[in-house]
């Protein structure tokens, strides 16, 4: 783990060049965090369609049952999978 905490947050969560990378939920200006970005990446805030990685941002237990659901329906077979909830926030 030495050196992890200077690992860029899209590296941390398995984005690569070319991936397609839902966020649901994230509040705005998120896409600034994941920055620098790998080449090629597409970040989508409404996915139709199969991605390489979900971040799910969930308020409530209702709402974690929802995202893991569509995420199941949206992820590719060896995508990544990341929730994400304030740290102050209690359900």
């Amino acid at each position: 783990m030495a050196g992890y905490s200077g690992t860029p947050l899209a590296k941390k969560l398995g984005i690569k060049v070319g991936s397609r990378v839902a966020l649901l939920g994230a509040p705005d200006q998120f896409e600034a965090t994941l920055a620098p970005l790998p080449k090629g990446v597409y970040l989508l805030r409404r996915a139709r369609s199969r991605v390489d990685v979900i971040v799910a941002f969930v308020r409530t237990p209702g709402e974690l049952e929802n995202r893991l659901a569509r995420g199941q329906a949206l992820l590719e077979a060896d995508g990544g999978l990341w929730m994400a909830w304030p740290k102050n926030h209690r359900a």
